[in-house]
């Protein structure tokens, strides 16, 4: 049975009620634009759809534990090198089992970060991008790239070096003094001399052959050495311009013999030290030379880093001073320098030519080119005339 229908009439007051509601045709409410509020709405709800449905394909398109098929960057393999021969190396988080030398592969694009650690050096960390080294740090990182294929970005196989190497500032303070004292002690004993009031002595070095002087007011005690050039000095390798670089020779006959070993070479370098009767240093001055020494040290535990071999790549292992201001002049010249008189940490007279044209003489004393003679100070100008008193101390 069909429940009663309400079938009840609108009173007079609801039919005029119902009258006077504005009348909104269809047309004008489809065409209405909706309000701001409402397209905000809109808009972070289809947002929230679109967000729900790549969450619920994730699984599907990606299953957990994979990513997009996109192919990893292709691997070079490259020689990995030192100038120590112990230590651990780590590459992009992975520890390897043995020292360099070693054959490894890197990608060709993408950041390669490779760790050193060989105590008592600290950790040596070099990061290669695109198979090129940092610019910021050539000597110990380094990258050769001889063997790229000419006219290409792409690489060979095999041909490539990468060079993480440890210097004298890898050590600790202590540990470095030590160790350049041990490759000063084959360059010869210190030697010394008094300075007169009057006479110039060096205050400051500039590359090449820029040298500050100034005239001593007092008694002075001067000492000449040779030791390592802590300064840049002539390029005398691969990325290395600086007074001590990394090298690989002799490596292999350490480790022949079980023993830690660093190689190195090093510009040699004389350095004056000049100071007062009451032992305060007015003055301390290393000017590089033309001379490179090749060195391996092996370490002692009791008595720290020792020569096992030392061999002189280029020049004399034993300069004299005179030679390093042959040397000077020379470079200033671009000619000939003849060596007239000799005395020793006295100082020497030089004689100049310049296309067999002579130039006039020069003294060298306590670091300083002097101009002996007018003809000498007209064609360096920028020359001190020497003293009487320093003309004499050499023998002229």
């Amino acid at each position: 049975m069909e429940p009663p229908r309400d079938e009840r009439v609108p009173d007079a007051a609801e039919q005029e009620s119902a009258e006077q509601l504005p009348l909104i045709e269809l047309e004008t409410l489809l065409t209405r634009r909706p309000s701001r509020r409402k397209r905000l709405a809109h808009v972070a709800l289809m947002l929230g759809v679109v967000a729900l449905a790549a969450v619920a394909l994730r699984g599907v398109i990606l299953p957990p534990g994979l990513s997009a098929n996109i192919p990893a960057p292709p691997q070079v393999p490259i020689t990995l090198l030192s100038n120590v021969n112990f230590g651990t190396v780590t590459i992009n988080g992975t520890r390897l089992n043995k020292p360099p030398p070693l054959t490894i592969s890197i990608p060709v694009k993408g950041t390669t970060i490779i760790t050193l650690n060989a105590p008592p050096f600290r950790p040596s960390t070099c990061r290669f991008t695109n198979l090129t080294a940092p610019l910021a740090d050539p000597i110990h990182c380094a990258f050769d790239y001889e063997h790229l294929t000419p006219n290409t970005s792409s690489a060979t196989s095999g041909g490539f070096v990468v060079g993480i190497y440890l210097m004298p500032d890898n050590l600790p303070a202590d540990q470095q003094s030590q160790a350049l004292a041990a490759m000063s002690l084959p360059l010869g004993a210190t030697q010394q001399t008094m300075v007169h009031p009057g006479e110039y002595i060096a205050t400051s070095y500039r590359y090449e052959d820029q040298i500050i002087s100034q005239r001593a007011t007092v008694p002075l005690l001067a000492r000449a050495s040779f030791e390592p050039s802590q300064l840049p000095g002539p390029p005398s390798g691969p990325n290395c311009g600086a007074g001590i670089c990394p090298w690989g020779v002799y490596l292999s006959q350490a480790t022949a013999l079980d023993l830690h070993a660093w190689s190195l070479f090093f510009t040699e370098a004389l350095h004056w030290q000049i100071s007062d009767t009451a032992g305060v240093v007015r003055a301390d001055v290393s000017i590089p030379s033309t001379d490179i020494i090749g060195v391996l040290l092996t370490e002692d535990t009791a008595a720290g880093w020792q020569i096992a071999q030392l061999n002189t790549i280029y020049g004399t292992l034993r300069d004299t001073i005179c030679q390093a201001g042959v040397a000077m002049l020379r470079f200033r010249l671009s000619g000939n320098v003849t060596v007239l008189h000799d005395q020793g940490v006295e100082g020497c007279e030089l004689r100049g030519q310049v296309n067999g044209v002579g130039v006039g003489r020069y003294i060298w004393r306590f670091g300083v080119l002097l101009a002996a003679d007018a003809q000498a100070h007209a064609y360096q100008p920028d020359l001190p005339l020497a003293p009487a008193a320093e003309i004499a101390a050499v023998g002229a």
